[in-house]
């Protein structure tokens, strides 16, 4: 007889079909094989209930040949003396089952018996001839002619249907839960039918949050669920080697799927090799393969495993410390080919090691200050050309922390330096030109020229973005000729690019472009697409097109150029113009938004250019550019003042005078603009106010006329007051477009982005509690930002965690929102995150 389970059984309809296939097709043993607590028992009485005649075998307490004999024997009936041998009575049991015809036999747990496992249904089916055998194990048994079925954690809606169904049971009736609670819980225990067995227990007691909460905390309130799971664990352990203990605890540093390169360089094992040993354990499903999307065979930990194995490391085993000298050798080889052909292959296999880092660095910072802030700089350009906005302050700003322990200089201003850049894309101008002060004395002092030339091109940045256009001509020409002495093509080309947006500024337009055309030169003769599209990227904001940057590569150029990087160029090129980018293209995004903004004004569509202009300044603040908001700021105003809103538009050029700071550019542009809202204000008007009005404007066009070198921003704004002086005014009705407006369902179960279609929010529950908080935000108090710790507790409300995985998760939930259909409206500021408050928002049921 079977044993009756008289809970439901959920899911695993494929592997059913799959155990039925083996034994039609002549299979006479299929094991099923996985991790303790994958539910291998549940499974194989479901597939034996649909064999008549089947028997249940359980060797849960067998250790030897003769105890797994006896169960056997009484489980198919056969007698077996008290004195037989074990050879003997499994003689006695083979030609019972024989005796019995064509037989399906369960045996459970056959793992415990070790190589008497083997010896057991061997002897069995040579005798047996019709019988089958369907055994659970945690590894294969070895016996010839074993078909093996590796058993995976339920599928994410298996498993919370199950968690629901035996919560219901646990309360004794409904259990009122969030959807996006029981798909964490349930995440939480890796899909393990065990484990969802034991926390849907807990139902009884506690409310979702609170039993999601506890898990995340791991709080022995959970004991009696906990300490079954580790029995099952402790069970596999027992089980295990030295050799396979030591490894399992060794490979528990992990905290992503890793390589066998990896492992073998973190293992410290005596006498053994570890590809056999790291075998072993996959085996024993306690390491199972991962998703080898980068075509490298891959293996990760269940994190209930990784958990439970981790408590073990002796921190004083020197695991952490391989760990970390792995890791960071691997970031910092991969660093070392970000530039060239090898840069978005390299980007990637950062990418991939980013949480490895992160976690190394967390590890060794206080014991080994030194190494880890070498190791975690390595991440220096996935951090800022992936768009890794919410991470890179905080990394970077640690990692001078943790450099400064140290105590080596040069290794400070490395970090200094790249600190610098992610303060200078916030808008922090004068504490970019701190930072890279010290860091050029501090480089100095350690001889470091590397670090001395690229400090002092970062400083280039920083005093074109004040308009110190003297002091960073001279400092980016220095960066220039130092990367060319030290033969660096990449740093270069980066000067040639600072130089290219100086001399636009100068108003100095051919200058600009082939200075553009210069680094675009040595990218594309480099192989490199990742800087290519950087560089294309500026073309608009030195008031060029893209393809003619391109169209202007030289001919010897094109000649030594891989052929890849070839391939890529008109495409490139192509989507540069078309298309929106991320990151390092979110300057230009801006620049073409107030260009938008600047042609509907020039049209008389007032309302559309206050639009515009307020995206432009979102896409401003999400690229950290604090140069040209005053400028945009200040056309808005007369837009607003052409729709009669003359408060607002007052209030636009106050805020334009706070950030213009000590722009010489900015202010005239803001001039300019305030004396065409005077234009506008005393339009109708006749006498002195009006006369006063035309005198002012005609004044500032005369001082921009002969401004010495006009920058873009000033031109545009004479030709806002030109128009204003030689055309009578026009009036245009302020629009509330709804078709451009974000709708938002109950608790954010669905939404429509502006202009797009309805998407369907249910199964992406942070996100959906993000997006849910940032509309009440929105609609409560417009123009406030959300920090990114009230989107963490919003997100993962009661989970502990770091800060630094707190920001990765709110860095993936706000980048799904915007691939979503919402990059217009979500709006990245220093102070944290918000809907624009110009955006039209609503809830419906």
């Amino acid at each position: 007889m079977l044993p009756r389970d008289e809970t439901s059984f959920f899911g695993r309809g494929a592997e059913l079909e799959e155990i039925e296939r083996r034994f039609a097709s002549g299979a006479r043993l299929v094991s099923i094989v996985g991790v303790g607590g994958v539910g291998k028992t549940r499974l194989a009485l479901e597939a034996a209930a649909r064999t008549p005649g089947a028997a249940f075998v359980a060797l849960a307490g067998a250790r030897t040949l003769e105890a797994a004999v006896r169960a056997t024997a009484g489980a198919v009936g056969a007698k077996v003396s008290a004195e037989s041998k074990a050879t003997q009575g499994l003689a006695a049991v083979a030609k019972a089952i024989a005796r019995a015809g064509a037989a399906l036999l369960v045996l459970d747990n056959v793992e415990q018996l070790g190589a008497a496992g083997e010896t057991l249904v061997t002897a069995i089916l040579d005798e047996a001839r019709e019988a089958r055998i369907l055994a659970t194990s945690r590894e294969p048994i070895g016996a010839r002619g074993e078909e093996k079925v590796l058993l995976a954690p339920l599928a994410d809606e298996d498993a919370r249907a199950m968690f629901l169904e035996r919560a219901r049971t646990a309360a004794g009736g409904a259990v009122e839960m969030r959807d996006e609670d029981v798909a964490a819980i349930v995440a939480r225990v890796d899909r393990l039918p065990l484990a969802i067995e034991l926390a849907a227990s807990r139902l009884g007691l506690l409310t979702a949050p609170e039993l999601l909460r506890r898990l995340s905390e791991r709080i022995d309130v959970l004991a009696d669920a906990r300490a079954t799971m580790r029995a099952t664990l402790d069970w596999s352990w027992d089980l295990l080697g030295d050799a396979e203990k030591s490894a399992l605890v060794q490979l528990s540093v992990f905290a992503a799927p890793f390589g066998i390169e990896a492992a073998e360089d973190v293992l410290a094992l005596e006498g053994v090799e570890p590809l056999d040993v790291v075998e072993g354990l996959l085996r024993r499903s306690l390491i199972v393969r991962a998703d080898a999307g980068s075509g490298r065979a891959r293996l990760r930990m269940f994190e209930t495993v990784r958990s439970w194995a981790r408590e073990k490391i002796d921190p004083a085993s020197g695991v952490l410390a391989r760990h970390a000298a792995h890791v960071f050798g691997e970031a910092k080889s991969w660093a070392a080919r970000t530039y060239g052909e090898d840069g978005v292959r390299a980007l990637d296999a950062l990418g991939e090691l980013l949480p490895e880092v992160i976690a190394a660095f967390e590890a060794t910072r206080e014991r080994d200050p030194a190494a880890a802030a070498d190791g975690v700089l390595a991440l220096t350009d996935l951090l800022l050309f992936r768009g890794l906005f919410e991470l890179r302050a905080d990394v970077l700003a640690r990692a001078v922390d943790t450099a400064e322990r140290a105590g080596d200089p040069a290794l400070l201003a490395r970090a200094l330096v790249a600190k610098a850049r992610v303060t200078l894309e916030v808008g922090k101008m004068t504490d970019a030109e701190t930072e890279l002060r010290r860091a050029l004395d501090l480089a100095a002092g350690a001889g470091d020229e590397t670090t001395r030339a690229e400090a002092t091109r970062s400083l280039g940045w920083a005093l074109t973005a004040m308009a110190r256009l003297a002091e960073a001509e001279d400092a980016l020409e220095r960066a220039r000729a130092m990367h060319r002495a030290q033969g660096s093509a990449r740093g270069e080309a980066d000067a040639h690019v600072a130089l290219g947006i100086l001399r636009a500024f100068q108003g100095k337009p051919d200058a600009a472009l082939a200075h553009l055309r210069d680094a675009l030169a040595i990218h594309v003769e480099r192989g490199d697409v990742v800087r290519q599209e950087k560089v294309l990227g500026f073309a608009p904001l030195v008031g060029q097109d893209a393809r003619e940057v391109a169209r202007g590569l030289p001919r010897e150029v094109l000649a030594r150029a891989p052929e890849a990087s070839l391939d890529r160029l008109p495409d490139h090129v192509a989507a540069i113009v078309a298309t929106e980018r991320e990151a390092g293209e979110r300057w230009r995004h801006a620049i073409a938004l107030y260009r938008d903004g600047a042609a509907a004004h020039a049209r008389g569509e007032h309302a559309a250019a206050v639009d515009a202009f307020d995206r432009a300044l979102a896409a401003l603040a999400r690229a950290g550019v604090m140069r040209g908001s005053a400028v945009v700021h200040g056309h808005a105003a007369v837009a607003l003042a052409a729709l009669g809103d003359l408060a607002e538009a007052d209030a636009r050029l106050a805020r334009a005078r706070a950030v213009a700071a000590d722009d010489p550019a900015s202010e005239l542009a803001l001039a300019l603009h305030a004396s065409a809202v005077e234009l506008l204000r005393t339009r109708g008007a006749t006498g002195t106010a009006r006369d006063a009005a035309m005198r002012e404007a005609r004044a500032m066009l005369d001082r921009a006329a002969h401004a010495e070198a006009a920058p873009p921003d000033v031109l545009v704004a004479r030709r806002v007051v030109e128009d204003l002086l030689e055309a009578s005014p026009v009036s245009l009705r302020a629009s509330t477009d709804e078709a451009h407006a974000l709708v938002v369902g109950r608790d954010a179960r669905w939404m429509t982005p502006p202009g797009g279609a309805r998407v369907d929010l249910v199964r992406y529950g942070p996100v959906r509690r993000l997006l849910d908080r940032l509309v009440e935000e929105r609609l409560a108090r417009p123009g406030t930002a959300l920090s990114a710790e009230q989107l963490i507790d919003a997100g993962w409300p009661g989970e502990r965690m770091r800060h630094s995985a707190g920001l990765l998760r709110v860095y993936s939930a706000i980048r799904r929102l915007r691939r979503l259909g919402l990059e217009p409206l979500l709006v990245t500021r220093d102070d944290g995150y918000l809907l624009d408050a110009r955006a039209p928002v609503r809830r419906e049921a």
